[in-house]
């Protein structure tokens, strides 16, 4: 089954206001919840996908990722975990997400 996003059609994508704010403008062809479906188009038109980098390599098959500069700078994304509030303190999780935090930034 693919991953899907809930209500991701209702909202603006996080790279629209991203352009918006550098005074650019995106032309939006094709808005799915389901980032396969996304990456289907793409293979198909000569239209890009500005994604997070963490989707599935599956869904990625055949393109190319690229880097976007806007200015004198790329763009950064902060890097967030999800965890359920069961495991909150719990040292394994607490000491997992320290290795992963150490290897961020390297």
């Amino acid at each position: 089954m693919a991953p899907i996003t809930p209500d991701f059609k209702a909202r603006v994508a996080h790279i629209e206001r991203i352009l918006k704010s550098s005074g650019l403008r995106a032309r939006v062809g094709f808005r799915s919840a389901v980032p396969s479906a996304v990456a289907g188009v793409v293979r198909a038109t000569d239209m890009i996908y500005g994604s997070s980098p963490c989707l599935d390599s599956r869904d990625l098959e055949g393109l190319r990722v690229v880097d976007v500069k806007i200015g004198d700078h790329y763009l950064n994304y902060p890097v967030t975990a999800y965890i359920h509030r069961k495991n909150e303190k719990s040292p394994l999780i607490t000491w997992l997400l320290g290795l992963i935090a150490a290897q961020l930034e390297n």
